[in-house]
């Protein structure tokens, strides 16, 4: 795990309304927790698909 991340809980906020604009956010998610060595057990994964105002 990177020093960074130590024991932390990271947690990732995905925001939309189509599959694809969300796939890829979640693509770019695990790249980024991959790169980190960040486990999946130490990740939260927040998805607001409701629309603003």
């Amino acid at each position: 795990m990177n020093h960074l991340f130590g024991n932390k809980v990271v947690g990732f906020y995905v925001r939309g309304r189509r599959q694809k604009l969300i796939d890829e956010q979640f693509a770019e998610l695990f790249l980024f927790a991959t790169i980190n060595r960040i486990p999946e057990h130490k990740t939260r994964l927040f998805l607001d698909n409701v629309p603003s105002n």
